[in-house]
Protein backbone atom coordinates (compact mmCIF):
# COMPACT_ATOMS: atom_id res chain seq x y z
CA UNK A 1 0.00 0.00 0.00
CA UNK A 2 1.43 3.40 -1.02
CA UNK A 3 0.66 6.77 -0.04
CA UNK A 4 -0.27 9.52 -1.97
CA UNK A 5 0.70 13.19 -1.89
CA UNK A 6 -1.90 15.56 -1.89
CA UNK A 7 -1.20 19.22 -2.82
CA UNK A 8 -3.28 22.07 -1.98
CA UNK A 9 -3.15 25.99 -1.74
CA UNK A 10 -3.37 27.87 1.30
CA UNK A 11 -6.67 28.81 0.47
CA UNK A 12 -8.18 25.19 -0.69
CA UNK A 13 -6.68 24.04 3.02
CA UNK A 14 -8.49 27.09 5.22
CA UNK A 15 -11.76 25.87 3.01
CA UNK A 16 -11.17 22.38 3.58
CA UNK A 17 -10.40 22.93 7.49
CA UNK A 18 -13.33 25.14 7.85
CA UNK A 19 -15.22 22.72 6.07
CA UNK A 20 -14.70 20.17 8.97
CA UNK A 21 -15.03 22.68 11.54
CA UNK A 22 -18.47 23.76 10.43
CA UNK A 23 -19.07 19.41 10.32
CA UNK A 24 -17.65 19.26 13.57
CA UNK A 25 -19.85 22.13 14.98
CA UNK A 26 -22.77 20.67 13.19
CA UNK A 27 -22.65 17.43 14.74
CA UNK A 28 -21.75 18.98 18.63
CA UNK A 29 -24.94 20.46 18.27
CA UNK A 30 -27.04 17.68 17.06
CA UNK A 31 -25.64 15.94 20.03
CA UNK A 32 -25.64 18.49 22.71
CA UNK A 33 -29.98 18.89 21.03
CA UNK A 34 -30.21 15.37 21.48
CA UNK A 35 -29.41 15.09 24.77
CA UNK A 36 -31.25 18.24 26.09
CA UNK A 37 -34.14 17.10 24.51
CA UNK A 38 -34.10 13.65 26.75
CA UNK A 39 -33.11 15.62 29.88
CA UNK A 40 -36.97 18.01 28.81
CA UNK A 41 -38.41 14.91 28.70
CA UNK A 42 -37.14 13.55 32.02
CA UNK A 43 -38.31 16.35 33.59
CA UNK A 44 -41.49 16.56 31.99
CA UNK A 45 -41.63 12.82 32.93
CA UNK A 46 -40.43 13.70 36.99
CA UNK A 47 -43.22 16.79 37.09
CA UNK A 48 -46.36 14.73 36.10
CA UNK A 49 -45.25 12.07 38.28
CA UNK A 50 -45.28 14.23 41.53
CA UNK A 51 -48.77 15.75 40.02
CA UNK A 52 -49.88 12.42 40.04
CA UNK A 53 -48.29 11.57 43.68
CA UNK A 54 -49.98 14.87 45.09
CA UNK A 55 -52.78 14.31 43.38
CA UNK A 56 -53.01 10.67 45.46
CA UNK A 57 -52.04 12.30 48.55
CA UNK A 58 -54.89 14.73 48.85
CA UNK A 59 -56.52 14.09 52.18
CA UNK A 60 -59.98 12.60 52.52
CA UNK A 61 -62.92 14.70 53.17
CA UNK A 62 -64.51 15.05 56.66
CA UNK A 63 -68.32 14.08 57.34
CA UNK A 64 -68.11 11.43 54.70
CA UNK A 65 -69.62 8.06 55.11
CA UNK A 66 -67.53 5.11 53.99
CA UNK A 67 -69.27 4.93 50.56
CA UNK A 68 -68.67 8.61 49.96
CA UNK A 69 -64.78 7.65 51.05
CA UNK A 70 -64.61 5.36 48.81
CA UNK A 71 -65.50 7.26 45.92
CA UNK A 72 -63.14 9.67 46.65
CA UNK A 73 -60.21 7.52 47.06
CA UNK A 74 -61.37 6.06 43.56
CA UNK A 75 -61.76 9.52 42.25
CA UNK A 76 -57.95 10.46 42.83
CA UNK A 77 -56.58 6.89 42.18
CA UNK A 78 -58.23 7.58 38.13
CA UNK A 79 -57.10 11.33 38.38
CA UNK A 80 -53.52 9.97 39.08
CA UNK A 81 -53.82 7.54 36.19
CA UNK A 82 -54.71 9.76 34.34
CA UNK A 83 -51.92 12.19 34.76
CA UNK A 84 -49.57 9.51 34.17
CA UNK A 85 -50.90 8.04 31.67
CA UNK A 86 -50.68 11.31 29.13
CA UNK A 87 -47.58 11.18 27.29
CA UNK A 88 -45.65 8.69 29.00
CA UNK A 89 -42.68 8.20 26.63
CA UNK A 90 -39.20 9.39 26.60
CA UNK A 91 -37.36 8.94 23.53
CA UNK A 92 -40.66 7.04 22.31
CA UNK A 93 -39.72 4.21 24.87
CA UNK A 94 -42.36 3.91 27.50
CA UNK A 95 -42.13 4.56 30.95
CA UNK A 96 -43.54 2.49 33.84
CA UNK A 97 -43.61 3.52 37.69
CA UNK A 98 -41.53 1.22 39.61
CA UNK A 99 -41.97 2.05 43.23
CA UNK A 100 -39.14 -0.27 43.86
CA UNK A 101 -36.59 2.24 42.64
CA UNK A 102 -35.61 5.67 43.66
CA UNK A 103 -38.33 8.95 43.40
CA UNK A 104 -37.66 11.00 40.77
CA UNK A 105 -35.92 7.94 38.99
CA UNK A 106 -38.01 6.23 36.06
CA UNK A 107 -37.85 2.32 33.96
CA UNK A 108 -37.73 3.03 30.54
CA UNK A 109 -39.15 -0.34 29.43
CA UNK A 110 -36.31 -1.46 25.74
CA UNK A 111 -33.83 0.76 27.39
CA UNK A 112 -29.93 -0.05 26.91
CA UNK A 113 -27.96 1.13 29.70
CA UNK A 114 -24.83 3.07 28.65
Amino acid sequence: MSLETLTFTAAELDALLEKRRLHDIEEANRRANASWTLMCEKMVVAEREACARLCVGILEPKNCDTREKSLWFEALEECAAAIRARGQTIAGLPVVLDESIPPNTFKVVGAKQE
